[in-house]
């Protein structure tokens, strides 16, 4: 688990996450080192959620990801 001080960003943001997802991706396309921690911890605890909420004990259909599932062809 990640540091707390991690997690928290030195200022509030007030772009939309639209915005803020088109500058990481260019400053990534630019080989720079994206500086946007708190959109890298959005988009973690998003896909936790999306993991949990679809794994609930009894439901009969638990999230299983394996290679397959990530396969771009």
């Amino acid at each position: 688990m990640p540091s707390p001080h991690l997690l928290r960003s030195p200022q509030p943001v007030t772009a939309p996450t639209a915005e803020r997802r088109k500058a990481y991706a260019s400053q990534w396309d630019a080989r720079r080192l994206p500086v946007d921690r708190g959109l890298e911890t959005l988009f973690y605890q998003y896909s936790r959620y999306l993991m949990l909420s679809c794994s609930r004990p009894g439901e009969g259909a638990e999230a299983i990801l394996t290679a397959e599932d990530f396969k771009t062809d």
